[in-house]
């Protein structure tokens, strides 16, 4: 199968339309129908961003790998950090930055005073 096949089949499974994973990706609509196409190769150069949003290795976009592992299954998660992963990685750029200061904010103790 061939990268502009696997990227495609991979939006399928993790997004609604092309529409919402170029957005949710960054990139200028139409983009994929291009792809699609033939007419760009331009998802070689972001191959590490769509490696990140779709959970899998780059070597697998690429088709080197036989099995489609999920990064978040090598390294080991729980489904719940599995679930906020695929929650980040879905957010646009902008927001991502938010999700850390909340994720931050609810690590920290919201009463420092100790118990006498």
């Amino acid at each position: 199968m061939k990268t502009v096949e696997i990227i495609v089949e991979q939006i399928k499974e993790n997004f609604p339309s092309d529409a919402a994973f170029e957005v949710a990706a960054g990139l200028k609509p139409k983009t994929v129908d291009s792809w699609k196409r033939g007419n760009s190769k331009g998802f070689l150069k972001i191959l590490p961003k769509l490696s990140k949003l779709f959970g899998v290795s780059t070597d697998y976009l690429l088709g080197n790998e036989q099995k489609n592992k999920p990064l978040a299954e090598a390294r080991n998660l729980s489904d719940i950090e599995n679930e906020i992963l695929s929650i980040f990685h879905s957010l646009p750029e902008d927001k991502k930055q938010a999700f850390i200061t909340v994720a931050r904010s609810l690590k920290s103790p919201t009463n420092n005073s100790k118990d006498k």
